[in-house]
């Protein structure tokens, strides 16, 4: 599979990586024989980036993808996990769209002892002694709302010199954001020193609303690009989520007229979904989750088939 530089880091991304959600339950349980199996299946696949955080399942999806990847040299794949949540044991009032999560309830933490904490406790539920990219996880309007001022002050002020600290001391290979908006990047971007951003649902067929500027402040910092949520919630691929939630109306109707065009073009929707972000030569790797051996697998024959760009139309 091809693999893409990670640029200002000295390794490499493939072209597809697994999202790592659906292994912590997303929307439906799946048993861990059923989870191990599609972990498996993307690395017969070729895929060597794996990506997960604590907010999956509450750890269940670290816990499951360090099982199975302990089985293999740890300098043959890419790890990325997020911090910016603490796990503490007991159960959730709030409803999860993860199904049978892990004992524990989340409390946001962007300080620097919370991100130290959540890293170590990563690092002992993966089984590793490293994480190639950290992200930084949610940060922004959106998730935080009238607490998104005293979050990001949070991070800019304490957060950010652990991240720091951990690249400095080869703990992390690397750092990053892992948020849904960009205007919290743009916003962050003179303050921080960042090798990579993982921006979920923003640029995918569905969703343009990623300006071009964007981009241009990511080239002229090397940063990378890494586009998570492809599918947008699912529904891209069949699913009948959009943003974690039902779809309107005219989410469904934009779907539908993507499924047209793509069936003039004889490409099934999702190909076209995950072939979509790798046309900008920012993106170095796409981010889809998988709850089946099949479902990866299929997303693995998707990349590696390039398609005649007819997005723009």
């Amino acid at each position: 599979m091809k693999k893409n530089h990670l640029v200002s880091a000295d390794f490499f991304l493939t072209a597809l990586g697994l999202g790592g959600a659906a292994l912590g339950n997303l929307y439906q349980a799946i048993s861990d024989d059923v989870a191990a199996e599609t972990i498996l299946a993307a690395w017969a696949s070729g895929i060597r980036y794996f990506d997960t955080a604590p907010h999956y399942g509450c750890g269940l999806s670290e816990r499951r993808l360090g099982k199975v990847l302990k089985q293999f040299p740890r300098h043959d794949y890419v790890l990325s996990t997020k911090v910016g949540r603490l796990l503490r044991p007991g159960v959730s009032t709030e409803k999860s769209i993860f199904e049978n999560a892990l004992p524990f309830y989340e409390v946001f933490d962007y300080s620097y002892d919370g991100i130290m904490r959540s890293f170590e406790e990563s690092v002992q539920r993966l089984q590793t002694t490293y994480i190639d990219i950290l992200l930084i996880h949610d940060l922004g309007q959106l998730t935080h709302k009238d607490q998104h001022d005293f979050h990001l002050l949070e991070f800019l002020d304490s957060g950010y010199r652990a991240l720091a600290e951990l690249r400095d001391q080869q703990c992390v290979r690397a750092i990053g954001l892992g948020v849904n908006e960009w205007e919290i990047c743009v916003e962050i971007f003179p303050h921080v020193e960042l090798n990579c951003v993982m921006l979920a649902g923003r640029y995918t067929l569905l969703d343009r609303s990623t300006p071009q500027h964007f981009f241009d402040q990511c080239v002229a910092k090397n940063i990378s690009l890494i586009i998570a949520g492809p599918y947008n919630s699912g529904i891209l691929a069949g699913g009948r989520h959009f943003e974690y939630a039902e779809p309107s109306s005219d989410i469904k109707k934009r779907v539908n007229q993507l499924k047209i065009l793509c069936s003039a073009h004889a490409v099934d929707l999702p190909h076209a979904a995950l072939q979509f972000p790798l046309q900008h030569p920012s993106v170095v790797s796409v981010v889809a989750g998988a709850k089946s051996s099949e479902e990866i697998e299929q997303a693995a024959r998707y990349i590696k088939q390039p398609i005649k760009a007819f997005f723009a139309q």
